[in-house]
């Protein structure tokens, strides 16, 4: 066997050359790292909508059990915050009109009136409303004592206000805060 493999390698190095045979192995190892970089991507996407998928059937579950709706939503921002690793959330429903309530929370103390009127900075709510986008605090676009204010209440570091909205009607605004010393949006 050790003599067949030798025979062949001679043989290779007569059809190709030597030198083609380096330029073909280096091919080969790039071609295998690029599909490896691939497999990592997939893998990290597959457990994403794994997660999602978790999620999702926690809140249908959740939705189809016959009870108190607030308690309902409750869980189900709870679950949410879980597979985002966060421990404090709210869900304002409303919209810019009629302003927003705060529907659902988790991990904030009980002082309702702050957080109906989200600090003391309900316009935050209303510009992401408005504009449809999410919005990070802190982040160019929120005044910095707007920022210091909601982030105190909230004893976070970060926050994103995600629009909550069915085809063109918005429903309401998403709080997602982090308390940890990382970015929410990065």
């Amino acid at each position: 066997a050790a003599h067949r493999a030798q025979r062949r390698v001679r043989l290779e190095d007569h059809v190709l050359g030597v030198g083609e045979r380096d330029a073909v192995a280096e091919r080969l190892a790039r071609q295998l790292e690029r599909q490896a970089r691939m497999n990592v991507t997939l893998s990290q996407r597959c457990a994403l909508q794994a997660a999602e998928l978790t999620v999702l059937g926690g809140i249908a579950q959740t939705l189809t059990r016959r009870g108190d709706l607030s308690e309902a939503m409750d869980k189900i921002l709870a679950r949410c915050l879980d597979a985002g690793g966060l421990s404090v959330g709210m869900l304002y429903l409303g919209s810019p009109a009629t302003g927003f309530r705060a529907a659902s929370y988790v991990g904030h103390g009980e002082d309702r009136a702050e957080r109906d009127h989200f600090f003391g900075h309900p316009e935050l709510l209303r510009t992401v409303a408005e504009s449809g986008r999410p919005l990070v605090i802190p982040s160019e676009g929120v005044p910095e004592q707007s920022a210091a204010e909601v982030l105190k209440a909230t004893k976070g570091t970060s926050m994103l206000l995600v629009p909550v909205s069915s085809t063109s009607e918005v429903l309401g605004v998403l709080v997602l805060v982090s308390t940890r010393h990382q970015d929410i949006a990065g």
